[in-house]
């Protein structure tokens, strides 16, 4: 007989000679260090391990423009900073205002002359002291002045002035040249494009806002792996804990790598990661066999045997598992056992050399 098959023999021999109980009192299991805790039933496990990287979707992205052509006289918001909808990003000085205001105010003067004008003709046409066409043209020419400086006034908006401050103009008739630039949404602030003294034009971008309540995964799949993916289906980060669903499958194979995107929507934890951020995605497999959650260290091996030792009376059962997915110290297992179990999740080196002695 070879060595090699004395050893394979040997080797055969202590396994099926591998007691299947270790009886230990409760002191000498505290003295071991050895800690339980229950077993969880699982529906889920982990699949593939896929990279990805975190991205805000592009319709969560705003970019605030100079409404008009000034100086930028301070900046309030700095990047990586929250805001709130209508607070203060940008302080601008603009001279083009100035002529924008003085055109609504002399809209709004021809407009109250236009009404005055009309009703003076409406009661005298009631009279009978004008004719109708006098009252009619008295009437258009109000109609005019009005959409005239509504026209004005809605300029005045689009240059960056708010309702209370063109409110005000009207009543105190007093030019500023001063524009508040505020938040149009809540959001941070992912990028300042300008700094305080810089010349803007209008349209010019300022800043760049960004609402990062929704958050998508751009993960790479080979076509493999692409074949075991649907849409709906969810995912999970384990690092952070945020999970998600599959909302596309791509069409098209980048040449440099052969993977194609597959993204996912956060919909949990969100807060947990940040734009541009590498991570790794695991796909979650339905389990229709009955399993359950594990800590990984809770797993004692054996040549290809994986077993769980369960706390019995006056010790612990030795129990084979078939492990289903293991990934970051969280595993997937079943086992002919029930649930409602204790295992031993620590001081598994002291119950692996009573086991196998």
């Amino acid at each position: 007989m070879s060595k090699y098959l004395i050893l394979f023999v040997f080797i055969s021999n202590v396994w099926a000679e591998a007691p299947t109980f270790i009886p230990l009192t409760d002191a000498q299991i505290h003295s071991m260090g050895i800690q339980v805790a229950d077993i969880i039933p699982a529906n889920t496990a982990l699949g593939l391990h896929l990279p990805a990287r975190v991205t805000i979707p592009p319709s969560n992205i705003q970019v605030v423009s100079a409404p008009q052509s000034g100086i930028v006289l301070k900046t309030y918001a700095a990047v990586g900073q929250e805001i709130k909808q209508n607070q203060m990003l940008i302080k601008l000085q603009s001279t083009e205002l100035l002529t924008l205001q003085k055109n609504y105010l002399q809209a709004l003067t021809r407009q109250v002359l236009a009404e005055a004008d009309s009703h003076r003709d409406q009661a005298l046409f009631k009279e009978g002291i004008i004719a109708k066409r006098k009252h009619l043209e008295s009437q258009g020419k109000y109609a005019e002045t009005t959409a005239d400086t509504n026209a004005q006034r809605e300029i005045l908006r689009l240059s960056g002035m708010s309702e209370a401050a063109i409110e005000n103009l009207s009543k105190t008739r007093k030019l500023a040249a001063i524009v508040d630039i505020i938040a149009p949404n809540d959001g941070v602030v992912l990028e300042n494009l300008t700094t305080s003294g810089q010349r803007v034009n209008g349209l010019d971008p300022l800043c760049k806002l960004a609402n990062l309540s929704i958050l998508w995964l751009d993960i790479r799949a080979t076509l493999e792996q692409l074949t075991t993916l649907q849409v709906g289906q969810a995912v999970s980060i384990s690092e952070t804990g945020s999970r998600g669903k599959i909302i596309l499958l791509g069409r098209e194979v980048e040449p440099t790598n052969q993977t194609v995107l597959v993204r996912a929507e956060i919909t949990e934890g969100a807060d947990q990661l940040q734009a541009g951020q590498f991570v790794q995605v695991h796909p979650e497999i339905t389990v229709k066999e009955r399993s359950w959650y594990i800590p990984s260290n809770a797993i004692a091996r054996s040549g290809k045997e994986n077993v769980i030792f369960i706390r019995v009376e006056k010790g612990f059962q030795i129990q084979p598992i078939q492990i289903l997915s293991n990934h970051e110290q969280v595993a997937v297992i079943s086992g002919n056992f029930q649930d409602k179990k204790i295992i031993a999740i620590n001081g598994l080196a002291s119950l692996k050399a009573l086991w196998l002695k």
